[in-house]
């Protein structure tokens, strides 16, 4: 890798890729965690059950979550994220996880 003009090495591309992937308010890099699962999924999604009723692209969907580990590690709110990004390291499957899409919303 080469110097920069601060005297650091940039990132490796697997790096940048994850830093690309990992919204605000996740507790580790997206995609960490448990192949095809998602934050959704995890028991540590905080605000189950609330879906959008005023976007017309994203009526009926699931809104965007917070992380209930992220918010432990740093001692406060993080930002809410789509709950369908990919898990990470810290995923523990929730035993009834929402819906991504409310099923009976009528478009």
């Amino acid at each position: 890798m080469q110097q920069t003009m601060h005297l650091t090495q940039p990132y490796d591309s697997d790096t940048q890729d994850r830093i690309k992937s990992t919204p605000a308010g996740m507790a580790h890099w997206a995609g960490s965690g448990p192949e095809n699962k998602t934050c959704r999924e995890c028991k540590f999604m905080l605000k189950h059950g609330n879906f959008s009723t005023n976007a017309k692209k994203n009526a009926g969907r699931l809104k965007p979550v917070k992380c209930a580990k992220h918010e432990s590690m740093m001692g406060g709110k993080g930002a809410s994220f789509d709950p369908a990004t990919s898990a990470c390291r810290f995923f523990q499957q929730d035993p009834e996880p929402p819906s991504l899409v409310q099923s009976n919303w009528r478009a």
